[in-house]
């Protein structure tokens, strides 16, 4: 398996990182973890985008707002 893991070394902005690091404990998990989930969700974001018969929807209490990614 080892051979099929990448490395990719990433230089963060303090305000970035500490964000980060304050969500990876407060979900009790790795920042690498919680970076591999974000991108993870960021490629399913861009395949819905590149969807015409998909929508990326954001919704926060009675608000819906449809996202489109750049």
């Amino acid at each position: 398996m080892k051979n099929n893991i990448k490395r990719y070394s990433l230089i963060l902005p303090d305000s970035i990182y500490h964000q980060l690091d304050g969500i990876a404990n407060e979900k009790g998990t790795t920042m690498a973890e919680l970076i591999r989930r974000f991108i993870a969700l960021g490629l399913l974001a861009m395949k819905t985008n590149n969807d015409p018969d998909s929508e990326l929807l954001l919704r926060n209490g009675d608000t819906i707002r449809g996202v489109i990614l750049l």
